[in-house]
């Protein structure tokens, strides 16, 4: 079994409604990334892993359709406007498709993340 972040690159253009949320979306991965590593370090089954890497997926989706939901938004730091969705109980609400509880633990765990490595 592999780690399925090896097309994170192509993320930001998965997630697009229009160019510049590429451009956008291509600010948020390097917090992603950092993320996945701290994830990898901390001897995590890969399926453990994977599992979060595919709820960052679903929250870089989110993260685009905030900048569609408000024009402000899309002048937000990328890092404030995650510090807006996430927090430490969870993520917005998702659609029917996703499992909102797995998206959560993921969000929880990265606000964490972010928090310690970037607020405190």
């Amino acid at each position: 079994m592999k780690y399925k972040d090896a097309d994170i690159e192509n993320w930001p253009h998965s997630w697009a409604g229009v160019a510049d949320d590429v451009l956008y979306g291509k600010q948020v991965l390097p917090y992603m990334k950092d993320f996945i590593a701290f994830l990898k370090q901390k001897n995590l089954s890969i399926k453990t892993v994977n599992s979060h890497i595919d709820e960052l997926w679903a929250l870089g989706g989110a993260i685009v359709d905030e900048l569609h939901a408000d024009k402000k938004n899309r002048g937000m730091e990328p890092l404030k406007l995650i510090f807006t969705l996430i927090d430490d109980e969870g993520g917005p609400l998702l659609d029917a498709r996703g499992n909102q509880a797995s998206f959560d633990r993921t969000c929880k765990k990265f606000y964490l993340f972010l928090r310690a490595k970037y607020m405190f």
